[in-house]
C-alpha cells in the first residue's frame, strides 16, 4: 500500500482519508470507534456507585445541569461551523449579482442577506429547542418521588413511610396508614435485615456456585450480543450501495422486532428465557448461513434475507437481555462487547460463523439459568444464591442436596 485511490462518489471527506486510515493503519479506526465505549465502561464503574452514596435526585439533578453545559459547549462549538459558511456566502452573493445588469445589483444583493439572516434564525430557535427540551425533562425530577429502598437503607423511614403509604393508598389498601405504624414496622425490619446483611464486594459474585455459573453465563451473553448489535449497526455494506438506505433498514427491522418482545416477555409459555435461547439460536443460524450463500448476484436476496433476519433476532436478544439480566443482577461487561465491536470487522469475511457459534453456545448456556418471569426477585446475595440454576433432569431436591456442603471432619 505505497499509493492510496480513494473513491469520493458518495463520502468525500473522512477521517480515513484524511489520515490514510487503511491497511496496516486499519487498527487505528477500529480505535477510534472503541474509544467512546471505554469511557462508558470506566465511567459506569467509577461514576456508577455514586447515585447510591448520595441522594439519588440531587445527583440526578447535577448530571442534567453537567449535559445541559455539555450540550451548551457542542452548540458553541457550531460558530466555526458558521463562519467556514463566510466564504460560500460571499461567492454565492458575488456570483449571484454580477449575473444581472449593474441597475439590478441592490434589489437582488440585498435578497441574499435575507436567506442569511433566515438561516441566523433558524439556527437561533434550534439551538433554544434542543436545550429547553433537555431542561423540561430536568423539570420532571421536582416530581420524582425517592426510592423507598434507598431510604430504608439510609435510615430515612419517615419519608420512606410516606411514600409507602402513598402507593399503599393508590393500590386500594384498606388496612392501617398512620405514619407511626408504618415507620415502625420499617424500623423493626429494617434492623432484623441490617444485623444479618454482610457488606458484599464484586468478588461474592463467585464466590458461591450457583451465583458463580450465572455470573459467567449472563457475562458471556453481554459480550457476545453487544458485540453483534454494534458490529452490525456499523457494517452497513451489504445492505446497499446507499448508506442511508443500508442504515434505515437496519433501523427499520428493529421496530417489529420490539413489538414482538412486547407480546412475548409476559406470555407463561415463552417469558424471558425461552424467548431469548430463541432469538440467539436464530442469530446464530443467521450468522453462520450468510457467509455460506454465494455472492452471485442471483443468490444476493437470500444473502440480504439472512443478514435482516440476523440483525432482527440480534437486535431482539439484546432488548431481551437487558431486562433479563437486570433481573439477576446488572452489568458494565456488556461495555467490553461493545469495544470489541469495530475490531470484528478486521476478522475477515468469516467472522459472522465464529460469532454464530459463540451466540449458539449462549443459547445451550442459557438454559441453566433460571427463568424469572413471574419469580420473586433476589434482593440480597443469599437471596440470589437460593435462586438455584436449572440443570435438565436434575429434580429440585437433588439439586439441593447436591448442592449442600459435606461436613467437615
Amino acid at each position: 500500500c505505497n499509493q492510496f485511490s480513494y473513491d469520493s462518489s458518495i463520502i468525500r471527506d473522512s477521517v480515513v482519508k484524511d489520515w490514510n486510515l487503511i491497511c496496516e493503519r486499519e487498527e487505528l479506526r477500529a480505535r477510534i470507534s472503541a474509544a467512546p465505549m471505554l469511557g462508558i465502561l470506566i465511567g459506569g464503574i467509577v461514576f456508577g456507585p455514586l447515585s447510591d452514596n448520595g441522594d439519588v435526585n440531587h445527583f440526578s439533578y447535577l448530571y442534567t445541569h453537567y449535559v445541559f453545559i455539555g450540550d451548551s459547549y457542542g452548540l458553541c462549538s457550531g460558530v466555526l461551523y458558521l463562519l467556514s459558511l463566510t466564504g460560500p456566502c460571499w461567492v454565492c452573493l458575488t456570483w449571484y449579482t454580477d449575473i444581472l445588469l449593474c441597475h439590478g445589483h441592490g434589489n437582488p444583493g440585498l435578497l441574499c442577506w435575507y436567506f442569511e439572516s433566515f438561516g441566523f434564525l433558524l439556527t437561533v430557535a434550534l439551538a433554544i429547542s434542543i436545550t429547553q427540551i433537555g431542561e423540561s425533562f430536568r423539570q420532571f425530577t421536582l416530581y420524582l418521588s425517592h426510592s423507598p429502598r434507598w431510604l430504608i437503607s439510609h435510615d430515612k423511614y419517615s419519608e420512606a413511610s410516606t411514600i409507602i403509604a402513598k402507593i399503599l393508598n393508590k393500590n386500594g389498601f384498606d388496612g392501617d396508614l398512620e405514619s407511626p405504624v408504618i415507620v415502625d414496622s420499617l424500623k423493626k425490619n429494617s434492623e432484623a435485615d441490617s444485623s444479618l446483611l454482610p457488606h458484599y464486594s464484586l468478588l461474592d459474585l463467585f464466590k458461591h456456585p450457583h451465583l458463580r455459573l450465572k455470573t459467567l453465563i449472563l457475562n458471556w451473553l453481554w459480550v457476545v450480543t453487544s458485540s453483534l448489535y454494534y458490529v452490525l449497526l456499523l457494517d452497513q455494506s451489504e445492505l446497499s450501495d446507499n448508506l442511508y438506505l443500508g442504515f434505515s433498514l437496519t433501523a427499520l427491522v428493529q421496530i417489529p422486532g420490539y413489538i414482538l418482545i412486547s407480546f412475548i416477555l409476559d406470555r407463561p409459555a415463552l417469558g424471558r428465557k425461552k424467548s431469548m435461547i430463541f432469538m440467539l439460536l436464530l442469530t446464530g443460524g443467521s450468522l453462520i448461513l450468510h457467509p455460506l450463500v454465494p455472492s452471485e448476484p442471483q443468490f444476493h436476496w437470500i444473502k440480504l434475507g439472512f443478514s435482516l433476519v440476523g440483525r432482527f433476532a440480534t437486535n431482539c436478544s439484546y432488548t431481551i437481555l437487558c431486562i433479563y439480566s437486570s433481573e439477576h443482577f446488572s452489568f458494565t461487561i456488556s461495555k467490553i462487547g461493545c469495544i470489541l465491536g469495530p475490531y470484528i470487522l478486521m476478522m475477515g469475511p468469516n467472522w459472522p460463523i465464529v460469532f454464530g457459534i459463540g451466540t449458539i453456545l449462549g443459547a445451550l448456556f442459557s438454559i441453566f439459568l433460571p427463568e424469572t418471569l413471574g419469580a420473586q426477585l433476589p434482593d440480597t446475595i443469599s437471596e440470589s444464591e437460593a435462586f438455584k440454576v436449572y440443570i435438565p433432569y436434575l429434580r429440585p431436591s437433588e439439586l439441593s442436596e447436591k448442592n449442600k456442603e459435606k461436613p467437615k471432619e
